[in-house]
């Protein structure tokens, strides 16, 4: 359920872009033969059916990949316990026991997964929703066309329509109003089979699945509909291209005599008087052959269209990336990844280490390859049951290759100097394309990083099998002892004398957890407005055994024997 959410949102997401490049190009390419118009929709459609496309360096499509996911455990008992005695808990120590059935450990939570499964039935109820109105239109409408009476030549009368239309997926027939006048007949049977040999009757209704299963996007909806006048434009085309001037006048005669008609059954027929008259009208008495220039040159940008949207990006970025000639090796990937994890995993207490990167340019000089990259580490920890960042930044990094053979090595790391050397430092690293978004960071990068950092956070998670909502240490909510109620000297002097010897419980009120071998301990730090204790304690996970607590006094901070 949630690779289909997700797989649904991205192919949505990327096919906007598309969307709108067709829509420019029916306006670039009025003049234009029908037929090839009608063919650019056919891109839109292979970008929302298919998922998986070629990789090019012309990519225009937004960066979906997920990253290689890479954690390690750390682990550290500070040695000195300070002027803080622990009481340790033995296993045969039955009072304690009981004290330990007592501790609860916040219940963690189901945001994520709730999240995909309200998005799907969502998702779902549209869905049939629109499904259930194109069958019910289907039916509808051969209901009324039951009693038609046969013309021959796969042609019917029926008394119950007011506008001719084709019918049928598999044995397409032509279904005329009994009310036709004689005049306009031939026009009307020639645009209904110019239909049929356009095979139109399938595409309409393939078109209007998709809008089925992308209701959500309104361009999607935009699309449909643009698509359904361009059908139209391309059997007028069709039918009067070999049409004198009079025969011309009569074709918008017909098409002026059936404007008024009520149709309503567009998700499925193809009409002869749906859409736009007064401009087909105009069309039509117009017409003339089209130049070769202007097919060439359509053909040319419709070709350019698909490169830029059809494709995937060959090195991930969320901007078009800048590459040097032959360039094009995967695993300066996965090195630069993990570059960026063993550099900066070193000393933290974080049980799951992550990072993200956007290659913004490649560049080849003499032998070596420059990756210039912005980059974003995060070290994450279970507080309060929330799967947080414990440590991480941002920078912006050139990485070095070297290649000797098939052999690719990670040479050197150059990264800007902090505070008055940065903006110096980033003019003589980076190229020109790339300083304006080192100096900035723009949004869009920030939540591309953010979205792959998470994306090791959500595998970790799934590896150990739990279940916690991942989230920024910013959008935590912490409780001080101070906020309820412990003076300022007392909390000063536990940060002086017991967290700087116990740093592995939270200086507020709530749990913090870290892992010895694999062996998963919580550290909790209790207290209620108006007790005279403040409790540390620390359990195993599993079986919450308690394993060794400190007893202090709340209004002077020193601990309490017992």
């Amino acid at each position: 359920m949630e690779q289909f959410i997700d797989t649904l949102g991205k192919l949505s997401l990327n096919a906007r872009c598309i969307i709108l490049a067709i829509i420019m190009f029916r306006l670039m390419f009025k003049k234009a033969p029908k037929y090839i118009v009608c063919a650019a929709w056919a891109l839109v459609a292979l970008r929302l059916i298919c998922p998986v496309f070629i990789e090019s360096p012309l990519s225009m499509v937004p960066r979906t990949s997920n990253p290689v996911v890479n954690s390690e455990t750390v682990y550290e008992k500070p040695a000195d316990f300070g002027d803080f005695e622990a009481v340790i808990i033995s296993d045969d120590a039955a009072p304690e026991q009981d004290a330990a059935e007592k501790i609860s450990y916040p219940a963690t939570t189901e945001t994520s997964d709730k999240g995909y499964h309200t998005r799907f039935y969502i998702w779902l109820a549209g869905f049939l929703a629109v499904t259930v109105y194109w069958v019910a239109s289907w039916f509808m409408l051969k209901k009324r066309i039951a009693e038609s009476a046969p013309m021959g030549d796969e042609i019917y009368l029926c008394d119950r329509i007011n506008t001719p239309f084709v019918f049928g997926i598999f044995k397409p027939k032509i279904y005329l109003p009994s009310t036709l006048g004689g005049k306009d007949y031939n026009s009307v049977v020639m645009h209904e089979r110019a239909h049929i040999a356009r095979r139109d009757y399938i595409w309409k209704p393939l078109g209007f699945a998709l809008v089925s299963v992308y209701w959500f996007n309104p361009l999607v909806w935009l699309s449909y509909v643009l698509f359904c006048r361009d059908i139209e434009y391309a059997c007028d085309e069709k039918t009067v291209k070999e049409f004198k001037t009079n025969e011309k006048k009569n074709y918008a005669e017909a098409l002026i005599n059936l404007s008024a008609a009520d149709f309503k059954t567009a998700v499925s027929p193809v009409a002869f008087g749906e859409v736009n008259v007064k401009r087909r009208v105009k069309t039509v008495l117009k017409s003339k052959k089209t130049g070769l220039w202007i097919i060439i040159c359509s053909v040319i940008v419709l070709a350019a269209i698909a490169v830029a949207f059809l494709t995937v990006p060959s090195f991930g970025s969320s901007f078009p990336v800048y590459f040097g000639k032959g360039i094009k090796d995967e695993r300066i990937e996965s090195l630069i990844a993990e570059n960026i994890i063993n550099e900066n995993k070193a000393g933290s207490e974080a049980e799951c280490f992550a990072e993200g990167h956007i290659i913004m340019q490649l560049d080849k000089k003499r032998d070596k390859i420059y990756a210039y990259t912005l980059v974003s580490y995060v070290g994450y920890g279970f507080e309060n049951g929330k799967f947080t960042d414990l440590s991480g930044g941002s920078y912006p990094a050139v990485y070095i290759f070297s290649k000797d053979g098939d052999k690719l090595k990670l040479e050197e790391t150059k990264v800007p100097r902090d505070g008055s050397y940065y903006s110096d430092d980033v003019k003589k690293l980076f190229p020109p394309t790339c300083r304006a978004r080192v100096l900035l960071y723009l949004e869009t990068d920030t939540k591309e990083l953010t979205r792959q950092t998470h994306a090791y956070a959500e595998a970790y998670l799934k590896s150990i099998g739990r279940r916690a909502e991942i989230c920024d240490s910013f959008d935590m909510e912490y409780v001080l002892l101070t906020d309820e109620g412990v003076s300022v000297e007392v909390s000063n002097y536990l940060l002086d004398n017991f967290f700087v010897y116990h740093s592995d419980y939270p200086d507020y009120i709530g749990t913090r957890e870290r892992l010895s071998g694999s062996t998963r301990y919580v550290y909790e730090t209790s207290y209620k407005k108006g007790d005279t204790n403040i409790t540390f304690t620390k359990y195993n996970y599993d079986t919450k055994e308690v394993k060794e607590k400190f007893i202090v006094d709340s209004t002077t901070g020193k601990q309490i024997k017992y």
